[in-house]
């Protein structure tokens, strides 16, 4: 049981990092204009989406 546990802590762990990996690899291609854009959109749909 104790090893399915520190196996399963060991994968989140990975996740994690693969996910900053990721967001930091978006970050750097998409540029800050366009960031600004996409946050205007989904506030945009949040919005909408709030009666």
């Amino acid at each position: 049981m104790q090893s399915d546990r520190s196996d399963e802590r060991e994968h989140r762990g990975r996740y994690d990092v693969a996910q900053d990996w990721v967001s930091a690899g978006i970050s750097k291609m998409v540029p800050p204009r366009r960031m600004s854009v996409v946050k205007q959109a989904r506030r945009r749909m949040l919005l909408s989406d709030t009666p």
